[in-house]
């Protein structure tokens, strides 16, 4: 598990590898990165991209050091998520689950997940609909909306523009 400090920088990764299945995906990755910093992990599919992104949240093991500043917040955007497409939830029911997660935004159950669909330029209206009745685009946009509930202070995005057309790519980088 990922270990926090109180020391700068807010993350430092030190000699990461890792491996599935007896096949190395990652070899000695070192890197560190300031409050305030970006940092575009850029690879061809199958280069490790994604393990990394789950090694840094905790959720795949690892060899070497991962560091988190003490009282980092992470928001992640998969690079895709399994959910059934008729799952019977709708947006808003699904955000108010990150809202029950995280239970320290001080915001009511209606206003962040009416916020976060403003950060993301949907309307207040796709509250309503259910998951499947979504476009890809529309659903990337509600797992960035997830992401930010919480104001996290580090944001992950895995491909977070996949599916989203130019106009809306633009919208999430500048976010």
């Amino acid at each position: 598990m990922p270990v926090a400090t109180d020391e700068k920088p807010i993350l430092k990764v030190e000699d990461l590898q890792m491996e599935a299945g007896g096949v190395e995906i990652l070899s000695r990755v070192s890197f560190s990165l300031e409050k305030g910093e970006a940092l575009a992990i850029i690879g061809p599919n199958g280069a490790g991209k994604t393990m990394l992104f789950r090694a840094l949240i905790g959720a795949f093991p690892y060899e070497g050091a991962i560091q988190w500043q003490k009282d980092v917040s992470i928001g992640y955007v998969p690079q895709k998520i399994d959910i059934e497409r008729d799952l019977p939830l709708t947006v808003k029911e699904f955000l108010d689950l990150k809202l029950n997660i995280i239970k320290k935004t001080g915001e009511t159950s209606f206003d962040a997940p009416k916020r976060a669909l403003e950060w993301v330029d949907l309307p207040l209206e796709i509250a309503k609909k259910r998951i499947g009745e979504l476009s890809a685009g529309q659903f990337q946009r509600v797992l960035i909306a997830w992401a930010l509930l919480g104001k996290p202070n580090v944001l992950l995005f895995d491909e977070p523009t996949a599916n989203i057309d130019p106009a809306g790519e633009r919208g999430v980088f500048e976010l």
